[in-house]
Order: C-alpha cells, then structure tokens, then sequence
C-alpha cells in the first residue's frame, strides 16, 4: 500500500518514455537521410563548379593567347596598319602566317579570321576577301554592335570550305577598348568543349548541361550533344545551377535517376509525420495521466490556492495559477522596477554630461567654480586644474569617409578614436574630458596642471602620437585644432574657438597635423584682391588664346600655397576662377561655345 502510488505513477509514465524513444529514433533516421541527401547536393555543387572552372579555364586561355596576339605580335598588327597597306608581305603575308600558327599552337582553336573595317576585307587562313563575299559575314555584321571589347557567343552553325561546322566564337575588338581598325574572329568547334567535358562526366548517376546566354543549349551530357537536341528528361533531377560572369554561360547539374532520391525524401517526410503523430499522442497521453494523478492533491491544496490566489491579485494586478509563482511574480516586477530605475539614472546623467560639457565649451551657461566640482563630482570626473585648453580631432575627408563606410563601421571608427584618446591622455597623464560635437569633430577639454607652456608642449606631444597612431593603424586621417590655455572656466569658449579657428586653415596648411591657434600669428594671411586681379587676368588671357595664361594659372596657385587662407576662401576663390572663365568664354562664337561647354 505504501507503494501504491509510486506503481501508480510508474506505470503512468512509461509509454510517455517509450514515446520518446520512437521520436529520437525517428529523428534519427530523418536526420541521417538529410544529410545523406545534403551530402549528394552539395558534391553535385562542388563537381558542377569544377566543370564550369574547367570551362573557362580552357576558354580564358584562348582568350589570353589572342589577346597578347593582338597587343604584343607586330605581324598580326600589320594587317590593321594602314602605313603598311602597300606592303604585301608585311600587311598579308605575314598576318596569313601568323594566324596558321596560332591555330596550330591552340588545340580547342579551329579556325580564326579577321575583318578589317578600313576597307571591310576578311582575312581567313586560306584566302583574303571582301565582306559581300564572305560567307560568314551575317553573323560578323552583329557583331558590329556589340558594345563589350569582347564576346563568346553561344552554338551556331559556321561554314568553311564548303564545310558546314558547329561552333561556338569568341570576338575580341582591335584595339582593344574601341574596335575602331576591327574585330578578331576566333571559332571553337564544339566536338572539341564537346569531348573535353566527356572527359569529366563520366557514368551515368549524373548529367551536366550547359546553356549559352540565351539559354540556349549548348552541350548536354544526357542527350550527347547538340544542335537543336532536345534533352530527354526521364527521371532526371536539377540541383545545381552555376552562371559564368565570365562567358555568360549558365550550367546545370543533377542526378539521372531521382526516383531514389525523391524517395528518401518522401520517406523522409513519411517518418516526419509519424513523429509529429506520435508526439501528439505521447503529449495527449501524458496530459491524461497527469490530471488524473493530480486529482487526489487538487482536493489538499485547494485552500492553499483560494488564499494565494486572492493575495496574487490583490498585489499584482493579475490572476496567477500557482501560489509559488506570487512569491517569484512580486520579486521579478520588484527587479525590472529596480532596473528599469538604474538604467533612467544612468542615461539621465550621459545626457546631463553632455549637456554640462556643451554649455562649457559654447559659453551657452555662466559655470562658477562651485558649479565645476559640484557638477564634475556627479559625473565622477576630476575636478582640479590650474590651466584649461580645448582640442577639436576633426576626421579629414568626411565625405569620402562616410561613403566608403557604413554608419555601423562609422561608430566604431569613432568609437577607436575616442578609446585612443583616452589611452594616450592616461599613459601621459593627462586629464581630459572629450564628447563628440559633431558628425566629424571630437572635442577635448584638457585640464592641465603646472607651467604653462610645459604643459601645453606635453598636450600638443600627446595629440601628435594620436595623429600619428590614426595614420598609420586606421584608413583616413585626422587633423587636430589646438586652442590656447586659459586660467578660468570663463576662457574655455575662447579656447573653444580658436581650435576650431585653426581647423579652417587645415587647407592652406596641411591635414594629418596638429594645428596651434598661436601658428597662425606667424603665418602671413593672403591678399584676396590680389588674386582676384590674378583670375581676371588669366581668364582674359585664356580667352584670347595667349600663351601667357599658363605661367599666370601656375603663379596663381603659387601664391595660394604661399600664404595663408580658410577653407572658405579658398572655395571662393576657386568658384570665382570658374566663373570668370565661364564668362569670358561666352563672348566668343556659339560653335566655341558649345565646345566650351
């Protein structure tokens, strides 16, 4: 009797065990035909790109033993040079000679000529003739407009010597980029790309077909080729398609016999189903057993319940079906409340720092002394200086910056940099509070102890290691605007303000640098009028077609290395050059203008 409801239970869930045990077996199964049938799709895969990297392996050096003919072999060029026209032996002779050779010396290669657009004469390797009578000359007039330098097109049907050939051809343009003396014609019989493939695909358990890019059929293992053939597809299953960027060819691959195949998989989904079914019934069954082996202790906890129950809702707000999970409920709601609290906190003061560190440097707010260490305490920042001076990083080239990065690899590019900053300034025991201000711009506050001019050296040392470290570890580089020291909080915008100052005549004196306010002082600043007179000067020259508007376009950009000028300026300038050109060139003819233009 004392084991009776130990049997009970025991009993109880045995099938649910033996469910179990079908389900991993069927599992199993399913699992090893899958991959059974992985395996077969991805060998298929790895033997048709073999086959098509064998294709074009042959076809590309075809096309390389052409194309070097047609840069480097002074014979066959002579054929396409007009000074050599009243030579016979150098512009007929030879080229006859040369392309015998080339068929000879490449084995897939069955026959070449090539067409001449000064006159439209073809030269085959047994005759020279017009392009009227050309038997070939259809198919070579389409290729006339063809745009690409150079071309493989799909199976078509070639006559030579009264011999009626099944080929593939490969056009490439002379010269190579614009086709403007002609085209080089060379035909691959495809018994040739035919037997090369039979070599590979050997057996009957799987076939290849390849299809030109009009999806014309080229070569089919299960039809033994060609012209027109219409493959028989049986039983036959695709399971790999490859496209050749190269050729523009695509390639199927699959089994012959997929009645097997397509077997496995259907008892595959057969075993599927069973499981599915049994662990229905293993669920139902154990749904079953467990109500009705809990009835006996619903009666002893009941009252249990009914109290739990009320308090659960009471406390919580919600209905609850177990009196353990009230205890578990109010600790859980009790730590997401804590959490939730923690993380307000946390990014309330990120956005108050940031804010504090803005009207710093702007000079939005009056800070007082009392204000610096009560706020920088909150922040767990130091507090002590006894001189202050603002540094602005600024990423150079932001444009290109931001194309060739997204904004995921921006961030943490931006990311690095600040980190570096940190590592610098903490290896020379600097301290400095940094914030990004904007898109492109780091700004530094760097609170400095000490001399004066001995601890700006050691900042602007520190700044160029970071300089130095973005170049040589990192993709751009950065430029570093430095402002002057300054005794009392009220300073820092003036600070502020000559880093960025310096900043805008990043193009006048270099980028990847760190640029002091206090260089400017000693640079001399440009004239503007001056070189406005310059632009005047040469764009009237220019329009009068003088000589002397080269070495005044050389002075002019002399002078603007020479001395010193913003970004702005700088853009003026240049936009005024344009302009002054542009409006001298409208008082000449209209037909100039539009060259102009």
């Amino acid at each position: 009797m004392h084991k009776q409801w130990f049997h009970r239970l025991l009993l109880s869930y045995i099938p649910s065990f033996l469910i179990i045990i079908a389900v991993l077996i069927s599992t199993l199964f399913i699992a090893f035909s899958e991959l059974t049938k992985k395996t077969a799709v991805q060998a298929n895969e790895v033997f048709a790109k073999q086959v098509m990297q064998s294709i074009e392996n042959s076809l590309r050096s075809v096309d390389q033993v052409i194309m070097q003919s047609i840069q480097y072999d002074v014979k066959l060029q002579a054929f396409f040079d007009a000074a050599l026209a009243d030579d016979p032996y150098a512009s007929i002779k030879e080229p006859f000679s040369r392309i015998t050779e080339l068929i000879e010396n490449t084995p897939l290669v069955e026959s070449i000529y090539m067409y001449r657009l000064s006159d439209q004469r073809i030269m085959t390797p047994t005759s020279l003739v017009s392009l009227n009578d050309f038997e070939d000359r259809e198919f070579l007039q389409s290729m006339l407009n063809q745009q690409a330098p150079f071309y493989w097109t799909g199976v078509r049907s070639y006559t030579e010597l009264d011999r009626k050939l099944t080929v593939i051809s490969f056009i490439r343009k002379i010269p190579l980029l614009t086709g403007s003396q002609g085209m080089l014609i060379v035909n691959v019989k495809m018994d040739s790309i035919a037997a090369f493939i039979n070599e590979m695909v050997k057996g009957d358990v799987s076939f290849i077909r390849l299809y030109d890019r009009n999806q014309q059929i080229i070569y089919g293992s299960d039809s033994k080729l060609l012209e027109s053939a219409e493959l028989s597809e049986g039983n036959s299953k695709e399971l790999t398609e490859i496209q050749s960027d190269y050729m523009g060819w695509s390639l199927t691959s699959g089994i012959t016999n997929s009645t097997l195949f397509q077997f496995v998989s259907a008892f595959s989904y057969l075993w599927i189903g069973f499981a599915i079914i049994t662990v229905a019934l293993g669920i139902g069954w154990m749904i079953y057993v467990s109500r009705r082996n809990y009835q006996p202790i619903q009666a002893i906890m009941s009252r249990i319940n009914s109290y739990s129950l009320q308090k659960s809702y009471e406390l919580l707000g919600k209905k609850q079906n177990d009196e353990f999970k009230f205890i578990d409920s109010a600790l859980e709601r009790l730590m997401e409340q804590s959490h939730h609290y923690q993380k307000q906190h946390e990014e309330g003061l990120i956005y108050r720092g940031q804010q504090f560190f803005m009207e710093l440097i702007e000079g939005t707010r009056s800070v007082s002394l009392e204000d610096w260490n009560k706020e920088m305490q909150l922040f767990e920042l130091p507090t002590q200086f006894e001189y202050l001076s603002v540094n602005v990083i600024e990423i150079d080239k932001y444009a290109e910056f931001v194309q060739a990065y997204s904004p995921k690899d921006q961030s943490l590019f931006k990311f690095v940099l600040s980190s570096l900053v940190k590592e610098v300034a903490d290896n020379e025991s600097l301290v400095v509070w940094f914030n990004w201000t904007g898109a492109k711009q780091l700004t530094i506050l760097n609170q400095l102890t000490g001399d004066t001019e001995e601890s700006q050296s050691k900042c602007i040392a520190a700044f160029e290691k970071i300089v130095a470290w973005v170049e040589e570890n990192l993709t751009f580089t950065i430029t570093v605007g430095a402002g002057s020291c300054v005794n009392k909080l009220a300073g820092i915008p003036e600070s502020y303000d000559e880093a960025l100052h310096a900043l805008k005549y990043k193009s006048s004196l270099g980028m990847n640098k760190v640029i002091g306010y206090w260089e400017l002082e000693a640079k001399p600043r440009g004239e503007m009028f001056k070189l406005l007179q310059q632009v005047r000067s040469i764009a009237q020259s220019y329009r009068l077609g003088e000589e002397s508007w080269i070495p005044q376009y050389r002075q002019f950009f002399l002078d603007l290395k020479q001395e010193v000028y913003t970004q702005d300026e700088i853009i003026s300038l240049l936009n005024y050059l344009i302009y002054q050109l542009h409006r001298e060139m409208m008082e000449l003819t209209p037909d100039l203008q539009e060259l102009w233009n």
